[in-house]
């Protein structure tokens, strides 16, 4: 879309403005400050989105006379010419009329079409830019707008990347948290430490756990049921109530429609139509009145006038005697003049010799006349001056600059030597390249010493295990001692009964069945000493292949300590920071000395590096400083030049050689005065002769105008003056005369014209009478006061149903969760429902009882549980702590690991947002670079962030907010830039509208500024560019852009007010103002105007006629304040 034509019939201080603009380039628009040049910017922006309504509008911007803001764009579109008018409403965004667009589509859809469907935010944003605007980020902050400038589609690879570094931070920080306190590590180290803690309890009852346990389930089964219940009954009250709010609302919103269809509909404003007619039939009664007594007023002056006579003659030659007598004065110091002219011929001589003396004894007239006195000669000899001063001072701030880069270069070759020596290196790369490989080893080192911790607790482990088990008590002592007394107790009465049968003490059957009982005790004797021997044999094997392995595995593990030291020491020989490394290693040494060491290391390749580009600052400083005494010679060489060209031009003049401005300016300054004293001398007595003929020549023409006036008079023309002052008299009688009868008679065809007047308003005002009945669709008042009161009651009903319905949708709002059709809430009893909600509160409350009741005793039964867990003690705390090492070992490489992956990423991540700019950043920062003069050259978003990063002329990266104002508006503006190129390619072609955005812009960066401008005009783009700063407009107007020079607001209204200003525009009402400006006078109507009818003055959309413009011959515009004096010529 380009703008070709600015229409403007009334808004804010403009009225009726033409402007025509070029819709292919650049439109360089000056006018001072207050010429309305933000209003026009306003204009356009509100004629394609809307006017604010005028009832929100400040007091100092409504319309004083409540005619609403009015006016049209015509642009090119599409391959058509489109004319947009809008008008001004109280309470929306006006009235829009479309005329050239597609005729099968709507208004609506015409404007999409026309801007491309460009929303509002976008527009202002973007394409409509003030200071204010470009001194915020904030207003590029829309979506659509974000996602051109941060590239937010980052694409697979840029969303891997943040994916990765979010998931390994996520890990790492869960692992082990910034401030080191939570995380696994120190939860196992936790762990660990617990574990190494002996604890013992007294024990409980197995049969008391499991019934604790028991009970514990039952307790949470019965909990779980109750919170179903307790949830089940929420809900149902959540409904229930939801309903019930919404039952009320509702029901209001039925009985107020069903009011609504009973009253009759009214299409106009009664209010409206009654005021307006109230003021129809006051002025009709007003005007009729000030009628009759204009025409009274009118034949009174005109019989006044006629009573006067005045003398003819005397009047036909009166502006000849006033011009005489007028001449008096001028004709006495006329005599005066002749009597001093040759005192001061003679005064003037006497001063040029004395001025010629003090020039010196080789000066006289002939030399003075042969000096080139002449403008040409002057303006040679000011721009001699200007261009050798011009050269002393750049020679003079070349001067300067060098001794201060100078300055600045050895004290930062001074600070660099000073720094290396103190760090004791002679090549910077050198020291970073061995502070990395000691970072390595120092990264190995970490490794290797978690690994021998790890063996170290693996060996103390198994000694421990090894120490407990007991190789001699497999079986109990009592075991061997029963054993023992069963087989001497079961011999000692085998042999005992032998005895007995042997001397025939006893009766042989008793002896010998005792004797076999004594021998079945000692079998069993004999046979428990068996079994005992089996089994003692049995465990002490299991026991020695138990301990075997155990030593296997201790062996094991101090050959894997050893290695380990052996490592440690061959990383500590031949390392470069062997030192350093026996240092972090040293007994009493923690991981976290070891955590510092590799902190400080990374800390001085830190300061190497800043320190590797502060030499390639300096070396960039010393390039520059050749560089600028190059230039400080190349201008020693034009100041001589230039010294030599003003001396030549002195001697050219004839004036004597000086070096010095001031002194031959001073002689170029007495040489014009006494030239002018010669010049005025010689002129002397010509002038004196003049005089006396114009004397003599005035006394002729006061004795022949004497003659023919008054013939018969005999008055003394020998004496003049005399004869003037008589004269003087009479014209001061016959002027007053004559003064009074053309008052009279201009007082009574004034007051003619005011009846005429007032005629015209009567019948207009009758004509608006009848319209506004007409309009209303009544014959009488009766009937549109009846219209009012049902107009009155349907407000009234329609707010109640507005509150209703916005009470039903707060209510609605509240519960978005829950989803309620008309018909459940029709279905709905109020009473009811109130019981069902009562019944569910008080299950609700038992329900809450039970759980509270459950939850203490749960407490209990957990705490009894837990004190009985925690009495147990088993052997298995010595192999759990050998568990949690491993797990700390393992832990501590997978966080060693996600660090290295972290940084790895970084770099990654660094150098794809480097490579990865979006096209309008690129774009952007060609802009920024021109603008900028070379300082800062790339503008980046970092990777799935919102803000920017400027990098400058050293690769230093600054924030938006570190910037300078001026600076960061010159950001602003090459996004903007790149922005209205992003938006044309993508078929969005939008004219750009700039007010004043240079004023905290230097002279150099202004004027690449105005190149980038110029270049983005020549690519097809329409800009309009305001300013109220003379130098811009000249600086365009020098790159072959003509600006057009804004009037002040006064000039653009005065170019087509009427003629009767007061009446149209000061004072009245609304409907006296347009009837002053339509009145059909013949002085009106060549003036263009527009002249509606009665039927057309309250009608809501204007034609393509009421623009309210002048009209022009096409191709004309307000281009300058001659053109518009010249127009209203």
């Amino acid at each position: 879309m380009k703008i070709t034509e600015i229409d403007i019939d009334r808004f804010r201080i403009w009225r009726s403005l033409l402007l025509r603009l070029n819709p292919t380039g650049l439109n360089v628009i000056y006018g001072p400050n207050e010429a309305g040049k933000t209003t026009l910017m306003r204009f356009v922006q509100s004629v394609l989105y809307g006017f604010e309504p005028l009832s929100e509008e400040p007091a100092w911007h409504r319309p004083e006379d409540d005619i609403p803001w009015k006016g049209a764009l015509r642009c090119e579109a599409a391959g058509r010419t489109w004319r947009v008018g809008r008008k001004a409403a109280d309470k929306d965004r006006g009235s829009v009329r479309i005329s050239g667009g597609p005729e099968d589509l709507n208004k609506a859809q015409q404007m999409s079409l026309l801007l491309s469907d460009t929303e509002e935010h976008i527009f202002s944003d973007v394409f409509a830019v003030g200071v204010r605007e470009l001194q915020q980020l904030s207003t590029l902050g829309s979506e659509q707008v974000a996602e051109y400038i941060y590239g937010l589609s980052l694409g697979p690879q840029g969303r891997q990347l943040l994916d990765s570094l979010s998931d390994i931070r996520n890990r790492r920080t869960a692992m082990f948290s910034e401030n080191g306190r939570h995380g696994q590590l120190p939860d196992l180290f936790d762990r660990y430490a617990d574990l190494s803690v002996t604890k013992r309890g007294k024990g409980e009852s197995r049969e008391q756990h499991a019934r604790l346990v028991r009970r514990r389930s039952e307790l949470n089964k019965s909990i779980s049921e109750l919170q179903t219940r307790e949830s089940q009954i929420a809900n149902e009250l959540r409904g229930l109530r939801f309903i019930k709010s919404c039952y009320k609302p509702w029901k209001k919103i039925g009985d107020h429609k069903n009011e609504l269809t009973k009253i009759p509909l009214i299409n106009h404003n009664p209010d409206q139509a009654l005021e307006q007619l109230d003021a129809c039939e006051r002025d009709i009664q007003q005007h009729s009145s000030t009628r009759d007594k204009l025409s009274e007023q009118s034949t009174q002056f005109l019989n006044q006038a006629e009573r006067l006579q005045i003398d003819e003659r005397f009047e036909k030659d009166r502006y000849a005697i006033q011009s005489l007598v007028d001449q008096s004065e001028w004709l006495r110091d006329l005599d005066e003049q002749i009597r001093t002219a040759d005192d001061r011929s003679s005064h003037l001589k006497r001063d040029l010799d004395l001025a010629l003396n003090d020039m010196g004894p080789s000066w006289n007239v002939e030399r003075l006349k042969a000096i080139d006195t002449s403008p040409a000669a002057h303006n040679s000899l000011l721009v001699s001056a200007r261009r050798y001063q011009d050269a002393l001072q750049r020679r003079g701030k070349l001067r300067r600059w060098n001794r201060s880069m100078s300055k600045k270069s050895q004290q930062e070759l001074v600070d660099l030597e000073t720094d290396m020596q103190v760090l004791g290196i002679d090549s910077i790369e050198d020291a970073i390249t061995r502070e990395q490989h000691r970072l390595r080893e120092l990264e190995n080192l970490g490794r290797l010493r978690l690994q021998r911790e790890q063996m170290a607790l693996k060996i103390k482990t198994v000694r421990n295990v090894m120490s407990r088990v007991d190789t001699d008590d497999s079986i109990p002592p009592w075991v061997d001692r029963a054993v023992f007394t069963i087989a001497s107790a079961g011999i000692t009465l085998f042999f005992f009964g032998l005895l007995l049968i042997a001397g025939n003490v006893v009766d042989t059957g008793r002896v010998v069945g005792g004797s076999l009982a004594a021998a079945a005790f000692g079998l069993a004797g004999i046979m428990w000493w068996g079994i005992r021997n089996g089994l003692n044999n049995y465990f002490d094997r299991k026991t020695g292949i138990q301990l075997d392995d155990l030593n296997a595995e201790a062996r094991e593990a101090e050959k894997s300590l050893r290695q380990v030291h052996e490592r440690i020491q061959r990383i500590q020989s031949e390392g470069i920071a062997g030192q350093f490394l026996m240092k972090a290693d040293a007994p009493g040494t923690s991981t976290a000395d070891l955590v510092n060491c590799i902190g400080e290391c990374s800390r001085h390749i830190t300061e190497l590096e800043n320190l590797s580009r502060r030499q390639d600052r300096a070396r960039l400083r010393r390039t520059r400083l050749k560089t600028l005494r190059d230039r400080f010679r190349s201008s020693q060489q034009a100041v001589n030049e230039r010294r030599q060209e003003w001396c030549q031009l002195l001697n050219s003049l004839g004036m004597e050689e000086t070096v010095k401005v001031k002194e031959a300016f001073d002689w170029w300054q007495q040489i014009q005065e006494v030239r002018e004293l010669h010049t005025q001398w010689r002129n002397a007595a010509p002038e004196a002769e003049g005089l006396k003929r114009m004397f003599g020549g005035m006394s002729a023409r006061v004795e022949q105008l004497g003659q023919q006036v008054a013939p018969e008079s005999k008055l003394n023309y020998v004496r003049p003056l005399e004869v003037l002052t008589g004269w003087q008299q009479q014209l001061k009688t016959h002027d007053r005369d004559r003064t009074e009868r053309e008052r009279l008679m201009q007082e009574s065809e004034k007051l003619r014209r005011e009846s005429i007047s007032e005629q015209n308003q009567v019948e207009g005002a009758e004509l608006r009478r009848s319209a506004v009945l007409a309009r209303a669709g009544v014959m009488s008042r009766d009937e549109l006061v009846q219209q009012q009161e049902w107009q009155k009651k349907r407000v009234a009903i329609e707010g109640l149903l507005a509150a209703a319905t916005e009470e039903l949708n707060e209510v609605a709002y509240s519960e978005p969760e829950l989803a309620v059709s008309e018909e459940d809430i029709a279905r709905f009893d109020p009473i009811n429902g109130k019981e069902r909600i009562q019944l569910l509160e008080m299950e609700q409350l038992e329900v809450e009882e039970k759980l509270n009741k459950h939850h203490e005793e749960l407490g209990s039964l957990k705490q009894e549980i837990k004190l009985l867990e925690s009495s147990r003690e088993s052997q298995a705390r010595y192999f759990q702590k050998a568990h949690v090492a491993s797990d700390i070992y393992r832990a501590a490489e997978e966080w060693f690991a996600l660090q290295i992956e972290e940084d790895a990423l970084q770099q990654m991540r660094h150098r794809f947002e480097k490579e990865n700019i979006s096209s309008t950043l690129t774009t952007a920062s060609s802009y920024l670079h021109r603008i900028s003069s070379g300082r800062y050259h790339k503008i980046w978003a970092p990777l799935g962030e919102d803000f920017l990063c400027v990098d400058d002329e050293y690769d230093r990266t600054f924030r938006v907010e570190q910037l300078s104002g001026g600076t960061r508006e010159q950001l602003f503006l090459a996004l903007r830039f790149a922005l209205v190129r992003e938006f044309a390619s993508r078929g969005i072609e939008l004219p750009v509208i700039m007010d004043d955005l240079f004023v905290n812009f230097d002279e150099e960066r202004t004027e690449a500024a105005a190149e980038c401008l110029i270049e983005v005009a020549s690519e097809g783009q329409q800009i309009l560019f305001f300013t109220c700063h003379q130098h811009l407009a000249e600086l365009f107007q020098k790159k072959q852009v003509e600006p057009l020079w804004l009037p002040g607001h006064k000039v653009a209204y005065d170019l087509h007010k009427p003629e009767d200003e007061a009446v149209a525009f000061l004072g009245g009402d609304k409907q006296a103002r347009i009837d002053a400006a339509s009145a059909g006078t013949s002085e009106a109507k060549p003036r263009g105007l527009f002249l509606p009818d009665a039927d057309e003055l309250f009608d809501e959309e204007s034609t393509d006629g009421d623009s309210g413009s002048m009209s022009q011959p096409e191709g004309e515009g307000v281009s300058s304040p001659a053109n518009l004096r010249q127009n209203a010529n």
